[in-house]
Parts: structure tokens; sequence; C-alpha cells
């Protein structure tokens, strides 16, 4: 919210960047949708959601040195989460636009 105040930053440029192209986001709803969203989170979370995007596996932290990642999970390399963990009964919902900038869509 804070870097939207600044003079020459265009939010709604900026929310296209991270959403893609959206019929329902202009100048005017960027304002109201900063009004709650996004919610507060840590460094660290943006980091790691920024090592998923990039990497593409669905990882632990990766600390970005092979002693502290060590020290952390017994490994130089962060673990890959084991995805067969999760329940088969566990009701999941999976949702994407059709004109998201970054995800690409397999039908079942």
């Amino acid at each position: 919210k804070a870097l939207c105040k600044l003079p020459g930053i265009d939010c709604y440029d900026l929310m296209s960047a991270i959403t893609g192209k959206n019929c329902c986001l202009n100048a005017s709803t960027v304002e109201l949708f900063l009004q709650n969203e996004p919610q507060s989170t840590s460094t660290k979370n943006m980091i790691h959601l920024a090592q998923t995007v990039r990497t593409g596996v669905l990882a632990k932290f990766n600390y970005g040195r092979a002693d502290y990642n060590l020290q952390h999970y017994g490994d130089a390399r962060p673990p890959i989460y084991n995805l067969s963990n999760i329940p088969h009964d566990l009701p999941l919902f999976l949702s994407y636009g059709g004109k998201d900038a970054h995800p690409s869509t397999t039908s079942p």
C-alpha cells in the first residue's frame, strides 16, 4: 500500500504484472482492492513463493547456503514436499483464469 503512494508508481500496472490482464481490475478497483489486500506476510514467505515460482518445484524454503540448509534439513538442498502425503479424501479446490500470466494448464 505504501508503495502505491509513491509518485510515479501506478498500482494498476503493478497488480497487472502480478495477476496478468484482468477484465475487472482497473485504476479505480485497485484502490478498493488495496483496502483489504494484500494481507501482511513475512519477507520469508514472499521469498519462498518466489523460489517456488522460479524453480517450478514445491520444496521447503531454500536458505541460499548449503550450510544453512544442512542445519535446517540435514541436507544441502531443501527437501521437496511429498504430495502423496495429502489424503486422497481431502477436498481441494483449484481455480485459474483464462488469461493468467504464469500458469500453464492441461486438461485431465
